[in-house]
């Protein structure tokens, strides 16, 4: 087995490497990510992807990507590890630990520091790797939980017209910025055109915004597999979508569409403002026929999670790892302390 640098020309392989590795659950989904794997990647920033192989087929794969943040007022480059996967006849050899070495040794000699990554709560594979100092990284520190809030589309025949949808501005990326000082951990916000941004202004002044993406074109949660029980009630759900103005029933074996709402503030008082938006943005989901829209909150975001958590249809949960290969524990102890931020659009 050899562990090499990956190339457009693994991209097949790639795809078909990723679409072995289901998630399991009450519905199981397999995640493809056609038509270009490295496109998702793109988007977060410059990265690295590794790929052990062995006798011209590809049976494991991790990636890197490298995006700005701000760290308590401070900007920092900051590595998010992942794509971590391991072809199922390969499962118990050490072909995870190979990569993951490997992936320490090529961000040593960039002089990386801070390291990242997330992982399904429950997934005890892959986080008895990140304990302890193991396949040459520095031990990862647990830097929260985030809840995943699946919101169902919902009609509204409600007018907002407070509220606007603009392509990306400064104005935008600076009340972003403002709010999400709050955050001891978050990205370095830029709105893109690729995304829909919503927007309640009075005076001028921005006091409310949600920014919504859509990772569909890079990224496919595809429904593989469900329990005989949820088979009959999405055929009832099905029917009475007939009658009923219900939000979009998953199909077997076509992916889910999922609206992701990547950034959002809001100014003290217009807490009614920024739900007002969310019930816009459902409204959006469903008349454009996705079943989802998603929207993460990190366990210690009280506030927020008053406002999301009574809204979601399901939740599921995640955890967030955190290291310095340059060992600073007073930066990590600033940033685990604090509530962090997670951008899941693009992961």
């Amino acid at each position: 087995m050899i562990v090499r640098r990956a190339t457009i020309q693994d991209n097949e392989k790639l795809i078909a490497l990723t679409g072995l590795a289901p998630m399991e659950g009450i519905i199981s989904l397999r995640i493809d990510r056609k038509p270009d794997f490295f496109e998702l990647l793109r988007k977060r920033g410059n990265y690295i992807v590794l790929v052990a192989e062995l006798e011209q087929q590809l049976i494991g794969s991790v990636s890197c990507s490298m995006h700005y943040a701000v760290v308590n007022g401070n900007v920092y480059p900051v590595y998010y590890l992942g794509d971590l996967k391991v072809h199922p006849l390969y499962t118990r050899s050490p072909v995870a630990f190979r990569l993951l070495k490997a992936m320490a040794e090529e961000l040593k000699r960039i002089n990386a520091d801070l390291v990242l990554c997330t992982t399904a709560a429950g997934n005890t594979a892959v986080q008895k790797l990140f304990k302890g100092a193991r396949a040459g990284f520095t031990p990862f520190e647990n830097t929260g939980v985030f809840k995943v809030h699946q919101l169902l589309p919902r009609k509204c025949n409600r007018v907002f017209p407070f509220i606007s949808v603009h392509q990306p501005m400064a104005r935008l990326d600076s009340f972003y910025q403002n709010y999400f000082s709050r955050f001891s951990l978050h990205p370095l916000i830029k709105t893109e055109s690729d995304s829909t941004h919503y927007i309640w202004q009075k005076d001028q002044e921005i006091k409310a915004a949600a920014t919504v993406f859509n990772p569909l074109p890079f990224k496919q949660n595809v429904v593989i597999g469900h329990p005989f029980f949820t088979g009959m009630l999405l055929i009832l759900l099905r029917i009475s979508k007939k009658v009923y103005p219900l939000p979009e029933v998953p199909v077997k074996n076509q992916p889910l569409k999922i609206l992701y709402i990547r950034y959002y503030a809001f100014v003290p008082g217009a807490e009614k403002e920024f739900l007002a938006i969310l019930k816009k943005i459902r409204h959006d989901a469903f008349q454009n026929g996705f079943h989802f829209v998603s929207f993460t909150v990190q366990e210690k975001d009280s506030i927020l999670e008053k406002l999301v958590g009574p809204q979601s249809m399901f939740t599921f949960q995640s955890n967030g790892y955190i290291t310095s290969l340059q060992q600073h524990p007073l930066l990590l102890k600033q940033i685990n302390t604090g509530i962090t931020f997670e951008d899941y659009s693009v992961i």
